[in-house]
């Protein structure tokens, strides 16, 4: 966002002081973008486009005119730089392999449509109609045309696909400096210097109070607060049986992670597009893992498949409601953190199997 951020204020600063010199910065920003997160490296040339139709002056279509010959000749050269990776054009068309996929869809958020019944969805709607009215009131003379590309295109991406909707936040808000700008006084040093002074110790009062609060209250939660994954003790649990190997583990989606930190083969993890067939080559694990959870796939033919040697499960899994699962034993089980983890029957000899078994289901009995 830093570098996208920067792209546009140094397309702004070549409009305002019709300096070619600035657009000297946007082909580095390319080459660190490309090189940092390459799935957003289209970004840039997406917030470039209305800036290029923007400065063809035409009075009807309301676009500003300024000169375009050295935004086209930037768009190209930063587009060029970014083959400058280590991954060369594939880094480029990466994010093309990444979407698309129905069932990665089911279990990430961010790549869902816009929904009413998310949270940060329908607080993002009250800025979005708060803007859209503002950009409406003001339009006469003042809006410019590559601000309505911009805003215009990055809701519809964030209608789409929430993750967008952060860019839709990127770009629409700071035109609103422009609309505003006659509302407050240009030059404060025409104020009174004792107003000056009231006002910027006013702001540094505030700032320090903000600051001292802030620390204070967290000194009073500090304790209270947990910097640990809520599935760290059933995680505890597997490692008194994996004899310090890396061993395999079924895992939900969004535990992948923990457990592979943990030293874990997961079944599944986060990474998305590591899942996909189309990137590694092998298998949809995608697929699989929601024809698995929906019941499309058999238990007993899924287990044989991977033989993993624990079973990971929080509540809402498919096989967290199975009291017997066959060749696995319960090594793990709390309601508090919601989360059962099974290990295979030859990880531990008979006995000791038994007798968690045996100790397990007394407790069963005792919670009862």
């Amino acid at each position: 966002f830093v570098i996208l951020l920067l792209t546009i204020y140094f397309l702004e600063l070549y409009i305002k002081k019709d300096d070619a010199n600035y657009l000297k910065f946007i082909p580095l920003l390319s080459f660190f973008e490309i090189n940092l997160h390459a799935s957003l490296w289209w970004f840039i040339f997406l917030f470039m486009i209305p800036y290029i139709i923007d400065s063809f002056k035409n009075d009807k279509l309301m676009l500003q005119g300024y000169r375009t010959k050295p935004l086209i000749i930037t768009f190209i050269v930063s587009f060029l730089v970014g083959f400058i990776n280590p991954y060369g054009y594939t880094a480029i068309t990466f994010i093309f392999h990444r979407h698309g996929d129905k069932y990665m869809f089911q279990y990430i958020y961010e790549l869902q449509p816009f929904s009413f019944n998310s949270f940060i969805s329908t607080h993002v709607f009250v800025i979005i109609m708060f803007t859209m009215l503002c950009y409406v009131y003001f339009r006469k003379g003042l809006i410019r045309v590559r601000y309505i590309c911009m805003y215009c295109g990055t809701l519809i991406l964030g209608m789409i696909t929430v993750k967008a909707l952060s860019h839709f936040m990127l770009v629409a808000v700071f035109p609103l400096a422009l609309l505003l700008k006659d509302i407050f006084p240009r030059d404060f040093k025409k104020r009174p210097e004792l107003k000056r002074k009231i006002g910027y110790s006013f702001v540094v009062i505030l700032l320090v109070a903000t600051a001292t609060y802030s620390i204070w209250r967290y000194t009073k939660i500090e304790k209270a607060i947990e910097f640990k994954h809520i599935g760290s003790e059933a995680v505890d649990a597997m490692d008194l049986f994996s004899n310090n190997y890396p061993a395999t583990s079924y895992v939900s989606f969004n535990d992948g992670g923990y457990i592979e930190f943990r030293g874990y083969k997961p079944y599944i993890d986060p990474r998305a597009e590591v899942y996909l067939k189309r990137n590694n080559h092998k298998a949809d694990i995608y697929k699989e893992y929601y024809e698995f959870e929906t019941g499309q796939i058999a238990i007993k033919d899924f287990l044989e498949k991977y033989n993993f040697d624990f079973l990971f499960l929080k509540v809402g899994d498919r096989l967290y409601n199975e009291d017997e699962i066959d060749n696995y034993f319960i090594i793990y089980d709390t309601a508090a953190t919601q989360y059962k983890v099974y290990a295979r029957n030859d990880i531990t000899t008979d006995e000791i199997r038994q007798l968690i078994i045996d100790e397990y289901e007394k407790s069963k009995k005792n919670n009862k």
